[in-house]
C-alpha cells in the first residue's frame, strides 16, 4: 500500500495492488474508489473488495482500463443483488478516457462537506508502480485546489 496526502492535508489517497486488497479490508472512511483493470479479474476478489469498500463508506466506484466496462457491470451486479439497499451508490466506467481525466473526476466529482476526504485506488499487477503518467496524474489530482 502507498499513501498520497495533499499538501493541505485534506485529501488522502490509499493506493493498493488488487491482489493485496483481496486479502484484507479497505481503510475506513473512504468516499470514492477507483479500480483499474486491463486483464481478467478474480470475481471473488472483486466481490471482497467491493463489499469491504462499501463497509468503509464508499458511495462512488469508478472503473478504468481495458476491462473497465466488464468490471463496472460486475460491481453493479454485486450491488444490485444484495439484501441491503445500496441504491445510493454510483458506478461509472472509463475504458477509453485518458487517465488524467479519470483521476480528476475520481478526486473532484464528489463533495461531502469541508472535512478531510479519503480515497481508494486499486491497480492490477503493479500498474501504479510502472506507469509514471498514472503517478503524476494522481499526485496532481490529490493536490489540485
Amino acid at each position: 500500500m502507498k499513501i498520497l496526502t495533499s499538501e493541505d492535508n485534506k485529501r488522502t489517497l490509499f493506493i493498493y495492488n488488487m491482489r493485496d486488497l483481496c486479502k484484507e479490508n479497505c481503510p475506513e472512511n473512504i468516499v470514492s474508489c477507483l479500480i483499474q483493470s486491463s486483464q481478467k479479474v478474480d470475481n471473488d476478489c472483486i466481490k471482497h473488495i467491493v463489499f469491504s469498500a462499501i463497509d468503509a463508506g464508499v458511495v462512488f466506484f469508478l472503473t478504468w482500463g481495458d476491462r473497465a466496462e466488464y468490471l463496472h457491470d460486475l460491481v453493479d451486479d454485486l450491488i444490485e443483488n444484495t439484501d441491503s439497499d445500496l441504491t445510493h451508490i454510483v458506478t461509472t466506467h472509463h475504458e477509453d478516457e485518458p487517465f488524467e481525466d479519470v483521476a480528476w473526476l475520481f478526486m473532484r466529482s464528489t463533495y461531502f462537506g469541508p472535512d478531510k476526504h479519503r480515497y481508494l485506488a486499486i491497480f492490477q499487477d503493479d500498474e501504479f508502480d510502472r506507469d509514471e503518467l498514472i503517478k503524476a496524474s494522481l499526485l496532481m489530482a490529490v493536490n489540485s485546489p
